[in-house]
């Protein structure tokens, strides 16, 4: 395969993993080929709604650039995302208002800009899972989550956080997520808030 490439889907590779996420259609998986540092946006608020269903499998390479995904408008993107082996540093993923947001199998390490994991959910359908990723040496909470209706997290380890190394918020506004349900077992939880005040 071409070595000038960063990421492919299916024999279709790209030179940047934006162009492939832009390229990206329904149920199709990306491949990263190689390390990367790109900032990426997808749908956010200068985009019309991704809505689209979709695989990022990293391959296990190291990403320092910061992925934001969605438009955080409290408006239902119909995407779903399912983010594996990838190895975050510097920045952890931001997703906003996907109806699903799968993760797991990633590592999070040295994350000196915010959370690890943040997704703010839409507060009606939302799905989040979040398996088996290692959290380590974060600056704010290792996973924050804004409004999900079910969340999973299970087998993870966080450690030395500098908020709470799982956080949940719920507005008031949102009483229709009070129905959900909340799946946290099995996670190994040391050293959080280091840096509360």
């Amino acid at each position: 395969f071409n070595m000038n490439f960063v990421a492919r889907i299916g024999d279709t590779g790209y030179e940047t993993l934006q162009k492939a996420i832009n390229n990206v259609q329904n149920n199709q998986v990306i491949e990263l080929l190689t390390h990367n540092s790109e900032n990426i946006v997808a749908g956010n608020e200068n985009q019309k709604p991704f809505n689209k269903i979709f695989t990022i499998d990293g391959g296990n390479f190291n990403v320092t650039g910061k992925w934001t995904f969605g438009r955080d408008d409290h408006n239902t993107d119909n995407s779903e995302i399912t983010v594996k082996n990838v190895n975050f540093s510097v920045y952890g993923i931001k997703i906003d208002d996907f109806k699903s947001v799968t993760i797991n199998e990633c590592t999070f390490k040295n994350i000196t800009e915010g959370n690890g994991i943040y997704v703010a959910a839409d507060e009606f359908t939302s799905s989040i899972i979040v398996e088996h990723c290692e959290i380590e040496d974060v600056a704010a909470a290792g996973i924050n989550l804004r409004n999900p209706v079910n969340a999973t997290i299970i087998g993870n380890s966080i450690k030395n956080t500098g908020n709470n190394a799982i956080t949940f918020q719920h507005g008031t506004a949102y009483t229709e997520a009070e129905n959900g349900t909340y799946i946290i077992t099995n996670n190994v939880l040391e050293n959080w808030a280091y840096n509360a005040t």
